[in-house]
């Protein structure tokens, strides 16, 4: 796919999105959300709304807000080619105030919007609705 400054696409095969990716980083800087804001990519939200737009839990990760905590979680993994269990600690989401910040940051005029079908779908840049989500949950939450 050629890359624009309209469109940056991290397809579900590229490896090197994960090859950093840390546990206990589910949604934050090391992820591909992390990658994508990075690469000052888009978000596209077809026939879904905020409720569901992953990219908010980036702002988690980065917002300082009263009650954030983590819990301990585990996964195997392999370390040096060999299986392990592995423990570690991970943010504990919050998506039920997602539906109010996205329509929030849609009255910015920062989202476009149009119909594809009989779905709406939702463009808009990444790293605008990171930053704004960042400011929103620090002041709502």
């Amino acid at each position: 796919m050629p890359k624009s400054p309209e469109f940056t696409a991290i397809s579900s095969t590229d490896r090197s999105g994960t090859r950093d990716h840390r546990p206990g980083c589910g949604f934050g800087e090391e992820s591909r959300l992390g990658r994508l804001y990075r690469a000052d990519g888009n978000v596209l939200l077809l026939g879904a709304g905020h409720a569901n737009n992953t990219s908010l839990h980036l702002a988690e990760y980065r917002a300082s807000f009263p009650g954030k905590r983590t819990h301990t979680e585990g996964a195997p993994v392999s370390v040096e080619g060999e299986r392990r269990w592995m423990q570690f600690d991970e943010l504990v989401w919050k998506d039920d105030d997602f539906a109010a910040l996205g329509e929030a940051f849609a009255a910015s005029g920062a989202e476009r919007r149009g119909n594809v079908g009989t779905g709406t779908a939702r463009l808009m840049r990444q790293r605008a609705l990171v930053d704004f989500a960042v400011g929103w949950m620090e002041r709502n939450r």
